[in-house]
């Protein structure tokens, strides 16, 4: 059986909304307002499906997403759109732990602006560590974070509460049938509060118009400034910003990337041309992508750490990658050790003279 990896290069705007960083494997339990049976789409009933305040809240600063080195629980409503025959759906993901995750925390390396290039943690454990702990420092084995009780988690400002409910080790998840598309107006003040034994909070953000944006005609050039475009706001004026994300060697196993954090939501942005020949410089390999992500962030600190909250539209596109110009990377995803190319839908091979290596791309 064929095991090579599938890419799907489109020529229009391949749109998906960023997965949390935590397992979600768990249905949550959707609760009907007042306590009701469950309504239709959004599982709305009563006063909230016919417009009622009973979901609304009042608008509160937002504080941005927690520090790396300090995340220990995250939480998102993430705007997914349509795929194939799937439909655009409102997707709330999340959880709390007990402490950092050190395979997280990445180091910035370069800086220019509110763009920077971010490494991965390197360190490696040379005597194997016995399960549950894990290695977390060089030649350092340590306890694998665990989930804590954050209890039923009541989100409002999507036009009627909801009670979101954990399930074990996997935090919290509700997708597909489970929420209105898009979520809340623009500039719509929604939150989420946890009651939980061991972390109670409450955190706010606003809804956020989903993101336009079309990557797949940039290239990315050691050297040179790169411009970046994408559809502003019907709306001007709310709190979110917007985040670029490019990763130019996912697929060769090096832990590197660039992040622009904190840009306003005008339609364009640039970033440095030095900044694009570092990361180049840390290595490529195939299928490169650029992810720009609307959002709004707010977060807040717990004894053991920060927890954050973000309402986010990401789209994420291909992008053609160049040392120099003229000399770009060259994606492939078949004619490599175990993976023949059988002329498959989907199937990328190489150009007549080069073959495709374990990264992904023709040499």
């Amino acid at each position: 059986m064929n095991s090579r990896p599938s890419f799907a290069l489109r020529s229009g705007p391949v749109r998906l909304a960023a997965m949390s960083l935590f397992s979600l494997s768990l249905t949550a339990s959707l609760m009907a307002c007042g306590g009701g049976g469950g309504g239709g789409a959004g599982g709305a009933s009563g006063a909230c499906a016919a417009g009622g305040s009973s979901g609304q809240v009042s608008p509160g600063p937002l504080q941005g997403a927690c520090g790396l080195g300090t995340r220990i629980g995250q939480f998102s409503l993430s705007l997914l759109a349509a795929s194939g025959t799937t439909p655009a759906y409102t997707q709330f993901s999340g959880a709390v732990y007990d402490r950092v995750d050190p395979s997280t925390v990445w180091l910035t390396k370069m800086t220019v602006g509110s763009c920077s290039v971010l490494t991965g943690p390197t360190y490696t454990c040379a005597t194997k560590c016995t399960s549950p702990q894990i290695c977390v420092a060089q030649d350092t084995c340590g306890p694998s974070r665990t989930v804590q009780d954050a209890g039923a988690i009541m989100l409002r400002g999507l036009g009627c509460p909801r009670t979101e409910s954990p399930a074990g080790a996997s935090g919290y998840f509700d997708g597909l049938t489970g929420l209105p598309y898009p979520p809340a107006t623009p500039g719509a003040a929604v939150s989420i509060t946890a009651a939980g034994a061991t972390a109670a909070f409450t955190l706010s953000g606003q809804g956020v118009e989903p993101l336009q944006f079309d990557g797949s005609a940039l290239t990315l050039v050691s050297g040179q400034d790169l411009a970046v475009s994408w559809t502003p706001p019907n709306v001007a004026g709310g709190a979110q910003t917007i985040k670029i994300t490019i990763d130019a060697a996912h697929h060769g196993g090096t832990s590197a990337r660039l992040e622009c954090v904190g840009l306003p939501d005008t339609g364009a942005a640039t970033i440095d041309g030095g900044l694009i020949a570092f990361l180049i410089s840390q290595g490529v390999a195939g299928f490169p992508t650029i992810d720009v992500t609307r959002q709004t962030a707010d977060s807040t600190t717990l004894a053991t750490g920060c927890v954050d909250f973000t309402v986010a539209s990401t789209v994420s596109s291909p992008i053609t990658v160049c040392q120099s110009a003229g000399a770009c990377v060259k994606s492939c995803n078949c004619g490599y050790a175990g993976a023949p190319c059988l002329g498959q839908a989907g199937d990328v091979a190489c150009a007549a003279g080069t073959t495709c290596q374990s990264d992904l791309t023709c040499q």
